[in-house]
């Protein structure tokens, strides 16, 4: 069974992106994604109360801690962009109703082509795509360059990072 909510909270520069995952393996084309239309008010308060606590936990660097303020802030002000992909499946695009919603597709074969544009050779071992990438951005880079399926993990990586938190004994990372 599929966890509510969107798959993932991406940042591209400073831009925030809600991303809901469709891999159909027997359609093309996306009609529906209720994470970012009817369950979008209460998906966004479950996640800014998540980052919250991922802010407070004191786990997290100055770089974490100011991608995650930004997140909080663009969740606030509903400046963010809701995205839909389609890694592992078929999918090619959205229909018109959720286009005309202001929903976007962004296809994984344009992300992949991007980030292999970017993969040159630098003096510090990594490659500037790389070194942009938060802690946890990083993480999952290296996932999927292992061929893991980061999209269908179920948990989200942020609510992974707070539950091995909690488990350390770190109380504000524990859920209320």
């Amino acid at each position: 069974m599929k966890t509510p909510g969107f798959d993932t909270i991406a940042r591209k520069g400073s831009e925030v992106l809600l991303v809901d995952n469709k891999a159909y393996l027997s359609r093309g084309t996306v009609s529906s994604a209720s994470a970012l239309t009817k369950n979008l008010s209460k998906n966004v308060d479950a996640a800014l109360a998540q980052l919250e606590r991922l802010a407070a936990s004191g786990v997290l660097s100055e770089a974490e801690s100011q991608a995650v303020a930004e997140s909080i802030k663009a969740l606030e002000k509903g400046t963010f962009q809701r995205t839909i992909t389609g890694a592992g499946g078929i999918v090619k695009g959205i229909g018109r109703k959720l286009a005309a919603s202001g929903i976007i597709f962004k296809a994984l074969s344009a992300v992949l082509a991007v980030a292999s544009f970017s993969l040159d050779a630098s003096t510090t071992g990594y490659t500037p795509f790389e070194e942009s990438l938060t802690n946890e951005e990083f993480q999952l880079y290296l996932r999927w360059m292992r061929g893991e399926d980061i999209f269908g993990a179920g948990k989200s990586a942020i609510q992974e990072s707070m539950a091995r938190q909690c488990k350390a004994g770190n109380p504000a990372a524990c859920p209320d």
